[in-house]
C-alpha cells in the first residue's frame, strides 16, 4: 500500500493527534425557523497545503416545531483569496425571541478587520469575542440543545489559509458552555487531521479494522490512481465525510460533498470539487 494511506494506519495518529469531535451546525434560514442543524468535515493541514471536505445538508429546527431538511448549504466561507472560514455548533439564528446573528458574515467582517496584517489569529480572536454574547443570549431558548453537549463546547470556527507571516496556518475559535454564559479559547489548528465522528467509527475507517472500512481503502486506492499528494488526500477527505456518518446512522449528515485545497507554493485557495451551489469566488 502506498506511503500515503500507510500513514492512515498509524494507531497514534488516528486516536491521539487526529482531533474527533461531535457537533452540530446551526445556520438560521426563515423567519420561522430558529437554529439548523447537521454536518460533518474532515481537513489536513501541512506545510504545503490545507485540505478541506465538508458536507452540505441542513435540518431546521423550526419554532413552530417540527423539522425541514435541505442539501444545498454551502458551508465552506471564501475570505479572500488568500482564506476559507468554516465552522462547527451553533453559528447562526434567526430566531426572533433573541438577537439574530450570521456567524458566517460575522467571520466575514472579523476578517477584515484584522487588516492591514491580515492576521487568521486576529480574526479567530474578533470573531470570538462577537459570538460569545450572542450565544449567552441564546441560550435560555435552546438550554436543553446546547447543555446535551457532554464536552460543554457549543461553536468552534475555523479560519484557515495564509497568516500574516506568509506561513500556510489555521486557527480553531472555540466556545464553551460556562453555566449560563460562554468562554472561549483560540489555538492553531494542528499539523494533522481534524475531523469529526464517533472515536470507534474514525478508528474503524483510518486503520481498516473492518469490511466495509476495506472496501472504502479500495475505492479511495482506486480513486486516487495517477493523482498527486493533495488529490488523494481530498479523495480521502471526502470518504471518510460520506462513510463516517453513514456507519453512525447521522440522518444530519449527507449529499454533495465541497472540496477545497489552500496551497502554500501559490498561497491562494482552489476548489477539488464545488457544488453547484457554492460561489465560484
Amino acid at each position: 500500500m502506498p506511503n500515503w494511506l500507510q500513514v492512515l494506519r498509524n494507531r497514534k495518529c488516528a486516536f491521539a493527534n487526529c482531533l474527533v469531535y461531535f457537533f452540530i451546525l446551526h445556520l438560521g434560514v426563515a423567519s420561522a425557523a430558529g437554529v439548523s442543524h447537521g454536518t460533518y468535515f474532515a481537513l489536513y493541514l501541512d506545510d504545503g497545503y490545507i485540505a478541506v471536505a465538508i458536507e452540505s445538508r441542513r435540518t431546521d429546527e423550526l419554532v413552530t416545531g417540527g423539522k425541514r431538511v435541505s442539501d444545498d448549504q454551502c458551508k465552506i466561507v471564501v475570505l479572500s483569496p488568500q482564506a476559507i472560514f468554516i465552522a462547527t455548533g451553533i453559528v447562526s439564528n434567526k430566531d426572533p425571541r433573541s438577537t439574530v446573528f450570521d456567524g458566517l458574515a460575522i467571520a466575514r467582517s472579523a476578517y477584515q478587520r484584522a487588516r492591514p496584517l491580515v492576521s487568521l489569529h486576529t480574526a479567530a480572536n474578533y470573531w470570538a469575542t462577537e459570538m460569545k454574547p450572542l450565544l449567552t443570549n441564546l441560550y435560555p431558548f435552546y438550554k436543553t440543545l446546547l447543555a446535551s453537549r457532554p464536552d460543554t463546547e457549543v461553536t468552534v470556527g475555523y479560519f484557515l489559509g495564509v497568516e500574516a507571516d506568509g506561513a500556510l496556518t489555521g486557527f480553531q475559535a472555540r466556545i464553551m458552555r460556562d453555566q449560563d454564559s460562554f468562554l472561549s479559547s483560540v489555538r492553531s489548528v494542528p499539523k494533522t487531521y481534524t475531523m469529526l465522528g464517533p472515536l470507534e467509527l474514525v478508528g474503524e475507517f483510518l486503520l481498516g479494522q473492518s469490511p466495509r472500512a476495506k472496501e472504502v481503502q479500495a475505492q479511495i486506492e482506486r480513486e486516487a490512481a495517477g493523482k498527486s499528494l493533495v488529490e488523494r488526500r481530498i479523495v480521502e477527505l471526502k470518504h471518510l465525510v460520506e462513510s463516517v456518518p453513514a456507519w453512525a446512522h447521522d440522518r444530519g449528515s449527507g449529499d454533495d460533498v465541497a472540496q477545497i485545497v489552500i496551497d502554500a507554493a501559490t498561497k491562494r485557495w482552489r476548489w477539488i470539487y464545488r457544488p453547484s451551489f457554492c460561489p465560484e469566488n
